[in-house]
């Protein structure tokens, strides 16, 4: 009778293209745990995108009511690549309870299977894979029983054992060991080691990080002596130019810039290159030659040809307008799957039907999950498609944001320009360090952002709770560096503490390009470049 019942519902509900049918009997399946469901569910639409996660789901009730057989059986045609985050655990956990898992099942779930792992002779490949996995776990103690070298060394740093991190990474044969042997070196302020150990390994991007060091401590020449180590590299002769005109130097620092724009690869790098070209010739009273350059820098793109844009009173980002030709029909589907509350899965099923994608979808989806939108037009149209030009930079959660602006008087510009930065808009994002939400707060900065506005809240991804408390730490940090916006971005990164160690220069392009840390500095250009285009979008409409 359930059958028959669910399949006449069924056929109603298909005769609706885009009706997402088999999320509704999901739903349903979710709510009553009923089996008649998941298995006509699975018999009538096996190329559903949670099929995976639903024969896992459908598995541990046989198991819990002791039908083994019938468990084992949909564990064992389920594609455990294919399943969602909060379904893999309780995979692992059948395998283990069902006494069925074998050797890739304990190197794809090595916080499960640790006993069993150490049974086994892993080869290099292996043993690197097992150890990513408990290390983004933050299992440090697990990765000093079984993690390859460099993971060892990276999980002693994570346990505040510098020293013995340093001396685990130096014996590494792994590249990237270097770059955590000099950083540990430095912030033990071992200063001699660190200058030996660059030398000795004699490599560009180990100068180029040891100059930073001291250009953020205002030691000139120091830095200048090691970044010209680094002489054929861009990053190396850039670098020396920017010491060379902070000295004043600045003949020689447009020296070493066209230099650099010899060696530069892509526009970002040229736009870089030729800007600082422009203020050296600023600099030496060459007004032509200085235009000339600007103009050049404009023509190219990212934070640079932005500033140069401003500079010359250009439009800054041109907004395209997509002709269209008919209806959407894809996004209608997604909306109503995402009405189920199945956000991860219209992601999943989006990108699985790509090439049937159409502008039209694209505009639509924009109001429905900007972050899908954005990625979608980047994948199926490219980066300088005009789909994908007409809705990079989107204006979602108006309402919440003018709450937040008019709250804590901060230009909706900067809150959008962070938003798109941290999280591209994506409500569930979570970075490798744990930051949650649009505007990408750790738990510890959201509790003390919400004790500090007298904010109690439950769910830091709730959409206005996250923007509250993102744009009350923005201007905390107005208040902390009296305005000065180069320093706030840099701080919401790497913290007001970080900032206020580095040396000041008196000069916001000095200050940017002599940030230590490379994570922040490319940040601090991508937001200011962002907040210039949406300070021209609030000026042509009305926020």
């Amino acid at each position: 009778m359930m059958v028959a019942l669910l399949l006449l519902l069924a056929s109603f509900l298909y005769a609706l293209p885009t009706n997402p049918t088999e999320y509704i009997l999901l739903k349903k399946f979710r709510e009553t745990r009923d089996l008649g469901t998941a298995i006509f569910i699975m018999e009538n639409y096996p190329d559903a995108v949670f099929i995976n996660d639903l024969r896992v789901e459908t598995a541990k009730i046989y198991h819990d009511r002791g039908d083994l057989d019938k468990a084992r059986h949909l564990i064992s045609i389920t594609d455990p690549e294919d399943l969602s985050e909060d379904i893999k655990d309780l995979y692992a956990e059948l395998i283990k309870s069902l006494g069925i898992g074998g050797r890739e099942d304990y190197i794809r779930f090595p916080h499960i299977f640790l006993k069993e792992l150490k049974e086994l002779d892993l080869s290099k490949e292996e043993r690197e894979k097992v150890s990513k996995a408990l290390y983004s776990k933050g299992m440090y103690e697990e990765v000093l029983s079984i993690g390859t070298c460099l993971y060892k060394g990276l999980a002693l740093r994570r346990l505040k054992k510098l020293p013995q991190s340093t001396e685990v990474l130096k014996n590494c044969d792994n590249p990237r060991s270097d770059i955590y042997v000099l950083i540990n070196l430095l912030k033990m302020e071992e200063i001699d080691s660190a200058r030996s150990f660059v030398r000795k390994k004699d490599r560009s991007y180990l100068y180029i990080r040891i100059g930073r060091y001291f250009l953020s401590k205002g030691n000139l020449k120091e830095a200048k002596t090691h970044f010209l180590y680094a002489e054929d590299s861009y990053e190396g002769l850039f670098n020396a130019g920017v010491v060379d005109f902070i000295e004043g130097r600045y003949l020689l620092a447009y020296e070493r810039f066209h230099e650099a724009h010899k060696l530069a690869k892509g526009n970002l790098q040229k736009a870089r290159a030729i800007y600082w070209m422009h203020r050296t010739a600023l600099k030496l009273g060459h007004q032509d030659l200085a235009h000339y350059y600007l103009h050049q820098s404009s023509q190219l793109a990212g934070f640079y040809s932005v500033v140069a844009k401003a500079t010359l009173k250009k439009e800054i980002h041109e907004e395209v307008k997509v002709e269209t030709y008919g209806e959407p029909v894809l996004a209608v589907r997604f909306a109503k799957i995402k009405d189920l509350g199945f956000d991860d899965y219209m992601r999943k099923e989006a990108f699985k039907v790509i090439d049937l994608l159409t502008p039209e979808d694209v505009l639509q989806l924009v109001n429905i999950d900007p972050y899908l939108a954005i990625k979608m037009a980047v994948k199926k149209f490219g980066a300088n498609s005009d789909i994908y030009r007409s809705i990079a930079f989107p204006t979602p959660f108006r309402a919440l944001v003018k709450r937040a602006k008019d709250r804590f008087d901060i230009d909706p510009a900067l809150i959008y320009a962070v938003m798109r930065q941290e999280s591209l808009f994506d409500i569930k994002a979570v970075s490798t360090s744990n930051a949650k939400g649009l505007m990408q707060l750790i738990d510890s900065t959201a509790r003390w952002m919400a004790d500090r506005i007298g904010l109690k809240y439950e769910d830091i991804f709730d959409p206005e709770v996250n923007i509250t408390l993102g744009t009350a730490y923005l201007r905390f940090l107005m208040d902390y560096w009296k305005g000065d916006l180069t320093k706030v971005v840099a701080s919401y990164n790497a913290g007001q503490g970080a900032v206020s160690r580095w040396k000041e220069y008196g000069d916001d392009f000095i200050f940017i390009e002599t940030i230590p840390y490379e994570e922040t500095r490319k940040y601090v250009k991508r937001v200011l470049w962002f907040y210039y285009i949406y300070s021209e979008k609030f000026l042509e409409e009305a926020f």
